[in-house]
């Protein structure tokens, strides 16, 4: 079983073995003795009163992938709450953003390592074509793994396909750092999805959006936008296909 326990809530992962009958009875019989016997136990420590409300949200994970999301939600629920209140967190947004590497005619927001725009820090922007196929992803993946293995922080849109296995992957590396900019507008406060909370908390991600009006054209404006990150890194890398060969 897994479990986290929030200051008015709880979440708890719990198995029901294959072949039970009646497993939804089963499953409320156990949340009713466990709301029975936890609030017994606070009456013996002197806690009297109301514990639990009288009902319950379920949600059956009828796979791998759904149990291991909600295992990530469980994970993750502690660190949300924590960066969402915490008014000195990453989830304040700095708008707008000042950085002596961005150009001053934009208007910047950023959430997150704003730290990672330093003139210290070194960065390096990744442009990948949609066209990469797949049998060449590993490669780009190691490319960019090797730079952040020599400091730099990896700065892209991650809009491409390639581009977004590749936050995943860099996610997974612990030392890794990242950049993601957008034409989204960041408002005054920015809720986080997915797998942000942790990168937050450990101060590897950037969310930096160009707040200024992006171009009309959508391609246009995601070029400009990777136009934008190349200037303020230090190494610029664009991987795209040419006569059937990777060209960088």
């Amino acid at each position: 079983m897994k479990h986290v326990i929030m200051p008015n809530h709880a979440h708890l992962r719990v198995f029901i073995p294959p072949g039970m009958d009646k497993p939804l009875m089963a499953l409320g019989a156990f949340v009713s003795a466990f709301k029975q016997s936890t609030s017994l136990l606070l009456r013996h420590r002197g806690r009297p009163g109301p514990l639990w409300q009288e009902r319950y949200h379920d949600f059956i994970c009828i796979s791998a992938e759904t149990i291991d999301a909600a295992d990530a939600y469980i994970d993750n629920n502690a660190r949300k709450r924590w960066l969402l209140e915490a008014p000195d967190r990453p989830m304040k947004v700095a708008e707008p953003l000042t950085a002596p590497r961005l150009p001053p005619d934009i208007w910047w927001a950023g959430v997150g390592a704003t730290g990672l725009l330093d003139s210290e820090t070194k960065i390096a922007a990744f442009r990948l074509s949609r066209s990469l196929p797949q049998s060449l992803w590993q490669k780009v993946i190691d490319c960019a793994r090797r730079a952040a293995a020599q400091g730099y922080a990896i700065a892209s849109t991650f809009i491409s396909p390639c581009e977004r296995v590749l936050f995943a992957a860099l996610a997974a590396d612990s030392g890794a750092r990242m950049i993601k900019a957008g034409h989204k507008m960041l408002g005054c406060v920015y809720r986080p999805v997915g797998g942000e909370p942790t990168l937050f908390a450990e101060r590897r991600l950037l969310l930096l959006s160009r707040q200024s009006e992006p171009d009309k054209s959508r391609r246009a404006g995601w070029l400009d936008l990777n136009a934008n990150l190349a200037a303020i890194a230090d190494r610029a890398v664009y991987a795209r296909i040419e006569g059937g060969k990777l060209k960088w």
